[in-house]
């Protein structure tokens, strides 16, 4: 995922009033035209040492997942590891099972140490349900992300030349997001007003704000702002969902062209008026 990256810095002009701009805006210019997607891995190709962690951890697993509602003893489940460089202590784990007996999927995502038992569950949909709360929303999903990241990985990616998106891309992963990012803009009719990944900061302030464009939604694009510190650690997360532009058909048949009828007649002798005479 660290794809060559590079980032072209746009200065705010101080307006002709005084008022400081006060902010500076670096656009990502991916040289691949690509979409951005972080990797999914089923068990069976996850890196052997991975699986070996996950295997040894399912019973904790299990147990984490129950406290949140997940019954992990009933068929259907299976697990994907996602393969982020940005928590070497942890395995991130998607959890899914199918529609069963009538009811939507359920999924949870979990962060699994390499080393000691820590087991961390994030709930994100009940039987096609969100919970209390949508988990890219929840105070605990934000905790959960600061606390697995690496704080240097974190501080390094959160500068201006480093690999914001991926930082990005494993927040909504942890949130139960399978994000496609649009790297530049697209032609595409319903992404034409999707935003580019982009990264802010202001002047003498340390919140570093990062904006990007999910196409995965079937219900349209999900933008996502994410806001973090200087530190790289995550302090407020919002998404909403734009529906996609719909073709409209325009006709270009040309008008047909019709007389007028019963139009009054042209007035005639009229007698021009003479001209003042100054």
């Amino acid at each position: 995922m660290k794809a060559v990256l590079k980032v072209a810095y746009v200065a705010l002009l101080t307006s002709v009033f005084g008022a400081a701009a006060g902010a500076q805006q670096a656009s990502l210019i991916n040289q691949r035209t690509a979409p951005l997607r972080m990797k999914q891995v089923d068990h069976e190709h996850m890196p052997a040492a991975d699986r070996a962690v996950f295997d040894a951890a399912g019973g904790r697993l299990a147990r984490a997942a129950r406290i949140f509602g997940y019954q992990m003893q009933e068929p259907g489940w299976s697990c994907d590891e996602v393969l982020t460089p940005d928590t070497p202590d942890y395995l991130m784990m998607v959890c899914k099972r199918p529609k069963a007996d009538g009811r939507g999927t359920s999924v949870f995502s979990a962060m699994i140490a390499r080393r000691g038992d820590a087991v961390y569950v994030v709930p994100v949909m009940y039987g096609g349900a969100a919970p209390w709360k949508r988990a890219a929303n929840m105070k605990m999903s934000r905790e959960i992300f600061n606390h697995v990241v690496s704080p240097g990985i974190a501080a390094k990616e959160v500068q201006p030349g480093g690999d914001w998106m991926t930082l990005a891309l494993t927040f909504t992963a942890l949130a139960g997001d399978d994000s496609v990012v649009l790297a530049v803009p697209s032609s595409k009719l319903q992404w034409l007003l999707a935003p580019e990944p982009t990264i802010m900061y202001g002047n003498g302030s340390s919140k570093r704000t990062v904006m990007f464009s999910d196409v995965s939604a079937a219900d349209g694009v999900r933008i996502w702002t994410l806001s973090f510190n200087k530190r790289g650690r995550l302090t407020a997360a919002r998404v909403k969902v734009r529906p996609d532009l719909k073709p409209q058909v325009v006709s270009t048949a040309s008008p047909k062209w019709r007389m007028l009828k019963n139009l009054p007649s042209p007035v005639k002798n009229v007698t021009p008026t003479p001209a003042v005479q100054h």
